[in-house]
């Protein structure tokens, strides 16, 4: 999967297609520690993205400056708080 963080939304291409997720229609973030990836939810789609790409950290920074809060869960928070601070999370252990 590959994304590109835009003004208005969160443009991405995985092995099926391309798609946009405006952050407005984003109902919610959330962080599934087993698998190392966000889900971000909103309008009838789930996008997951590994905490494995490369520039974590601006889609970090667009999530909390573009999604309201209270859409993004406890786990998810820390870990996009984490990010955009330059630590990135762990894979293994």
């Amino acid at each position: 999967m590959r994304f590109q963080v835009q003004d208005d939304a969160l443009e991405y291409r995985t092995l099926f297609g391309r798609g946009v997720l405006r952050w407005n229609d984003v109902t919610r973030i959330s962080w599934s520690q087993a698998a190392k990836w966000l889900v971000i939810a909103g309008a009838g789609r789930r996008v997951r993205v590994s905490v494995m790409l490369r520039n974590l950290p601006v889609l970090a920074h667009a999530i909390r400056e573009r999604v309201p809060g209270d859409r993004i869960d406890a786990d998810a928070r820390a870990l996009l708080d984490g990010i955009a601070a330059g630590r990135l999370p762990q894979i293994w252990g």
